[in-house]
C-alpha cells in the first residue's frame, strides 16, 4: 500500500521528514520507547538533532496527533490488552497504567477515558463479561 504523501508547504523538507517520522516510529513502537514513563519530546528532538517546530509538524501530518497523544494512544493499545488476557488478571488496573509507561493514575484515567470511553476498571469488567457469554 502507497503511502499518503505529506504537504509540509515548503516549511520542512520532505528528506528531514521521513527521517523524523522513521526514528520516532522506530523508537517508539520498534523500541518500545513509549514504555518508559519519562520520555519526552524534547528527548527525541536532541536525539534527532532537529528542531521542535519540524518535529511537531511531523507528528502532526504523519501520526495524526501531537508527540503526547501519539504515545499515550500505543499506551492505552497495550492497557487494553493487558486488561482483556487472563495473564494479567490478578495486576490492578492501576498497576498495568504504570506498567503502560503513565507516570500517574490520575494521566493514565484521563487517557484511557479520552480515548476509551470509560474507565480502565469499567473496559476490564465489560471484557470479562462479554468473555463469559461467549463460553
Amino acid at each position: 500500500m502507497a503511502r499518503k504523501k505529506h504537504n509540509y508547504s515548503g516549511k520542512i523538507r520532505t528528506e528531514t521528514a521521513e527521517r523524523i517520522y522513521k526514528y520516532v516510529m522506530n523508537e517508539l513502537t520498534g523500541n518500545k520507547r513509549y514504555l518508559d514513563s519519562g520520555l519526552t519530546a524534547a528527548q527525541l528532538v536532541k536525539e534527532l538533532n532537529t528542531n521542535p517546530r519540524s518535529f511537531s509538524m511531523v507528528m502532526k501530518c504523519h501520526m495524526r496527533g501531537s508527540f503526547n497523544t501519539v504515545v499515550n494512544r500505543l499506551r492505552i493499545q497495550r492497557a487494553t490488552h493487558m486488561l482483556k488476557i487472563k495473564k494479567y488478571k490478578d495486576i490492578t488496573c492501576e498497576e498495568i497504567g504504570l506498567m503502560c509507561g503513565f507516570a500517574s493514575r490520575q494521566s493514565y484515567y484521563n487517557a484511557f477515558k479520552r480515548e476509551q470511553g470509560i474507565t480502565p476498571a469499567a473496559y476490564r469488567s465489560l471484557k470479562r463479561n462479554s468473555n463469559k457469554k461467549e463460553k
